[in-house]
């Protein structure tokens, strides 16, 4: 059941993605293989440390279903008008 982690990040919250309501923190998305597949954890970052946090959400993707997740974010990708600029970078973390 161990997991190495090949992505870590945190990333925004699409409801306030600045966070000025001070009630949408961001998340934490992690992405690892486990298990013989590939998993995707997201749980919201506290800004106070030793909060109560929710369990994460944990979404299990064999390698078939992982590679079509993939294409889905390249068309979503891909849909972006990247001539338009509407977002400052606001993930922070990456590739491990």
């Amino acid at each position: 059941m161990a997991s190495n982690f090949t992505y870590s990040a945190t990333v925004p919250d699409s409801r306030d993605i600045d966070n000025t309501t001070g009630s949408c923190p961001p998340h934490a998305l992690e992405i690892a293989a486990r298990d013989g597949g590939v998993i995707l954890q997201i749980f919201p970052k506290s800004p106070h440390d030793g909060a109560n946090l929710p369990e994460p959400y944990v979404l299990f993707f064999n390698a078939k279903e992982a590679r079509e997740l993939i294409k889905g974010i390249q068309n979503a990708i891909d849909c972006y008008d990247q001539s338009i600029n509407y977002h400052e970078d606001r993930v922070r973390g990456g590739v491990v």
